[in-house]
């Protein structure tokens, strides 16, 4: 699988953030424990192939 973040935003690139509980919020990237929407792509840590304590990714 390839990911790839573009970190850019371009003219009414807009979306709502998810309500959770988030440990890290970034423009791009949200990762915590949250509800999922069809604005974002949900990702957990194993789908990344990366150890972490947080299983959640939102972009």
């Amino acid at each position: 699988m390839e990911f790839v973040l573009i970190d850019s935003f371009k003219a009414g690139n807009s979306s709502t953030k998810p309500t959770g509980e988030w440990s890290l919020e970034k423009s791009r990237c949200l990762a915590g424990i949250g509800d999922s929407n069809s604005e974002h792509l949900k990702l957990s840590n194993e789908d990344l192939a990366i150890t972490s304590e947080t299983k959640q990714f939102y972009f």
